[in-house]
């Protein structure tokens, strides 16, 4: 309601100009808005991280619905994968909850040349020393890789 509103007003020849950039200011940043908070909740309702080893590769991806995002790991190159610990409290006051949403981050981190990439956002630490367990008995990976 408040984005046709403002557009109206934007196309309405008898608002001042102070008025209309003020309007089309307000207008992208609620447009941005709406989509961060789109995103959260189809992610909550329907997002899934899926993690795939494969000939020397892994593929670290989230997808909602049938829209995917990947990148591929060249199995050589990882090091120090190993648990990211959650603060007991952050900033915010909300601690272990600061990923709630699962859309970045992670309780899984690992370093690729020098970049340290974390992943596994919607997993407790448990789930993610269990992951690791895994991946460990994979012949896809060596002791090289842990950390």
């Amino acid at each position: 309601m408040g984005e046709t509103f403002a557009i109206t007003q934007v196309f309405n020849s008898d608002t001042p100009l102070f008025a209309n950039a003020f309007l089309l200011v307000w207008l992208t940043m609620w447009t941005i808005g709406g989509f961060f908070a789109i995103t959260a909740l189809l992610w909550s309702i329907a997002g899934q991280e899926i993690i795939k080893v494969d000939s020397g590769v892994m593929e670290i991806g989230r997808q909602i619905f049938n829209f995917k995002k990947s990148k591929k790991y060249d199995i050589n190159e990882i090091r120090h994968l190993s648990i990211n610990p959650a603060p007991d409290i952050d900033i915010w006051g909300m601690g272990n909850q600061r990923n709630m949403f699962g859309l970045k981050g992670g309780v899984l981190k690992f370093d690729y040349g020098l970049k340290t990439l974390k992943f596994g956002g919607g997993i407790d630490e448990a789930e993610g020393r269990l992951l690791i367990e895994t991946l460990k008995i994979n012949p896809n990976f060596k002791e090289t890789n842990f950390g």
